[in-house]
C-alpha cells in the first residue's frame, strides 16, 4: 500500500449533486448514478450518455454487463438500455430489486430482493444468468438470515459475493454456495459503522465506504475480511463517501454524497505487479 495514498485527479460531472454508485471505470469512461440518473461519462467529466432510474435509496441501481450496457432497476424489473436503441426488459422478479452487479468472472447478475410480509420482510441474493434465468437464491446460513438490506454488492476474484447491509450495519461475503466466509462491522477503535459502496480489486482486496458522520472513511479488508487499513479518511477529503470503483489501471474512485465531484486515487505501489 502506499502511505500516504495519492490523490491523483478529481473528476467533476455537471448537473449532478451526488454519486451515489460508480459501478464501472475504465481508464478512459466512468458509470456512475445518483437517485434519477445513470451517467456514463469520460474521464474530464463530458457525459456520454444517461438513463432515467427512480432509486429511493441511493444504492447499487445499475451495472454495465458484459457486453458494455447498461442495466438499471426499476422496481422489481432489470432493464436493459442499449445505447440509441429502444430499451428492453431483461428480467421481472417477484421481489423488490434493492441492488445490482454484473460479474466479470462469467457474465452472471446478482441481484440483492426483498419482499414484505405481514411480520417484517425477506430478503435474499439472487444469481441470474447474463440473458436473465433464475440460477439461484441465498437466504440463510446455518438457520440464520443472512441480509435485511442488502444496498451494494461486489464480486472478488475467488467468486465471493461481497455485500453492504445498510440495516445490520455489516459487510458480508458468501461464496457461490451460500457459505458466510466473513462479517466484518468495522474497527473496534471506530465504533460507529455505516457501510455503502464496495468493491474489489485485482488483489482480492474487499474495499468499502463507511459513511458514519462520526469518521467517513474508506476501509482497506484483505480476502479474507481481516482488516488491513484505513486508507481514506477526513483528512483525504472525504465526508460522506457512497460511490467506489477501481479501474483498470487499479486506481480508486470514491463518489460522495452532496457532491457532483469523484475523486480518484492510487492506493497500491506498483499495480503492474499485482497477482491473485
Amino acid at each position: 500500500m502506499l502511505s500516504p495514498i495519492q490523490i491523483c485527479h478529481r473528476i467533476s460531472i455537471p448537473n449532478v449533486f451526488n454519486v451515489n454508485h460508480i459501478s464501472l471505470a475504465t481508464s478512459k469512461e466512468i458509470w456512475l448514478s445518483n437517485r434519477k440518473r445513470v451517467i456514463k461519462s469520460n474521464q474530464s467529466g463530458k457525459v456520454l450518455n444517461e438513463v432515467r432510474i427512480d432509486d429511493i435509496w441511493g444504492s447499487a441501481s445499475h451495472t454495465v454487463d458484459y457486453s458494455g450496457v447498461i442495466l438499471v432497476i426499476r422496481g422489481d424489473k432489470v432493464i436493459r438500455c442499449p445505447p440509441n436503441q429502444d430499451e428492453k426488459n431483461l428480467l421481472a422478479s417477484e421481489w423488490t430489486i434493492l441492488s445490482i452487479f454484473s460479474s466479470i468472472l462469467n457474465g452472471d447478475l446478482l441481484l440483492g430482493i426483498y419482499i414484505l410480509i405481514e411480520k417484517g420482510s425477506r430478503t435474499k441474493l439472487a444469481r441470474y444468468t447474463r440473458d436473465g434465468r433464475l440460477i439461484s437464491e441465498i437466504e440463510y446460513f446455518e438457520g440464520k438470515r443472512l441480509y435485511v438490506s442488502p444496498m451494494y454488492l461486489s464480486e472478488n476474484i475467488n467468486g465471493d459475493v461481497c455485500t453492504s447491509d445498510i440495516d445490520t450495519c455489516l459487510v458480508k461475503a458468501v461464496d457461490r454456495q451460500g457459505t458466510l466466509q466473513f462479517s466484518y462491522d468495522g474497527l473496534p477503535s471506530h465504533a460507529e459503522f455505516f457501510p455503502t459502496g464496495i468493491c474489489n480489486d485485482s488483489l482480492g482486496h474487499v474495499i468499502v465506504c463507511n459513511r458514519h458522520d462520526s469518521n467517513p472513511s474508506v476501509h482497506l479488508l484483505d480476502m479474507n475480511g481481516r482488516f488491513l487499513s484505513v486508507i481514506l479518511s477526513q483528512a483525504d477529503g472525504i465526508h460522506d463517501p457512497w460511490g467506489l470503483c477501481v479501474d483498470d489501471d487499479g486506481k480508486l474512485y470514491v463518489g460522495q454524497n452532496d457532491s457532483n465531484e469523484i475523486m480518484v486515487f492510487k492506493y497500491l505501489k506498483d499495480t503492474s505487479d499485482q497477482i491473485s
